[in-house]
């Protein structure tokens, strides 16, 4: 009697079972995904200004002059968001720019300040009040805040930002 022949592969049920699984997982990732990619996004925002800063305030020490950080942006509900100019205050020459943001961040004063200065010793000039909110226009998820102490340092706000 002649055996019957023993096939490889998978079966139509196995295979939908299987795709099944695939598609369960991927609906599960995705809003994961979504969220650690605007987390993501917002703190390398608020990185690369804070970054901008600490420059600033370096060079202000550097030069023992005044450093100018100057907003380049006309809009009032996203004062940094088009970027920025470091200026040597006594010469009033560009030491840097910091390029506009993406395009659906915005980087908002809640006291309108459009210009922060280091004085020779790192400080700020007058003290900078309020905070910085970066938000996703886009995006119903929470923003960052950030604040700028007196002695120009540069502190992330633990509270998450509710962004309209």
């Amino acid at each position: 009697m002649k055996q019957p022949t023993k096939s490889s592969g998978f079966t139509l049920v196995e295979l939908m079972v299987t795709l099944a699984i695939v598609i369960i997982l991927i609906a599960v990732a995705v809003p994961s995904f979504r969220s650690s990619t605007h987390s993501t996004r917002m703190t390398t925002q608020v990185n690369v200004f804070a970054s901008f800063l600490m420059l600033a305030r370096s060079e202000a020490v550097k030069r023992k002059n005044t450093v100018q950080v100057v907003s380049q942006s006309g809009d009032a509900s996203n004062e940094w968001g088009g970027g920025a100019q470091m200026i040597d205050v006594p010469t009033n020459g560009v030491i840097a720019v910091l390029d506009p943001f993406n395009g659906n961040i915005t980087v908002d004063s809640d006291a309108n300040v459009t210009t922060i200065s280091f004085v020779s010793r790192g400080f700020v000039s007058p003290a900078v009040t309020g905070n910085f909110d970066v938000c996703e226009t886009n995006s119903s998820d929470n923003g960052r805040q950030f604040i700028i102490t007196a002695t120009g340092k540069t502190i992330l706000i633990t509270r998450e930002l509710a962004c309209p």
